[in-house]
């Protein structure tokens, strides 16, 4: 990933509380995100780690997370749409 460094004079920058991320939407969709510096470290270690080669893992579609969160919970998913899952690149 390429990054660039802007002073904070040329940006506003909202307040954030420690361990926070703060999502910029456009139009109702996720359009930046800004997290602290050592968040961004962590971001920075974990890419140098995993390099081009992304566990799939940690790019689950929303369809795995609603049967994860559902499974984890408890929770009955008969009436879940199995077939989303087939949609998910390998």
């Amino acid at each position: 990933m390429n990054t660039r460094s802007v002073t904070a004079n040329e940006v506003r920058l909202p307040d954030m509380a420690e361990g926070e991320a703060v999502i910029v939407e456009r139009y109702g969709k996720p359009y930046a995100a800004v997290i602290g510096a050592e968040e961004f470290k962590l971001f920075q270690r974990l890419l140098a780690m995993f390099g081009e080669r992304q566990p799939s893992e940690l790019s689950l579609s929303d369809a795995e997370l609603a049967v994860h969160r559902s499974s984890e919970a408890g929770e009955d998913v008969e009436a879940f749409d199995f077939a989303l899952l087939e949609t998910h690149p390998a």
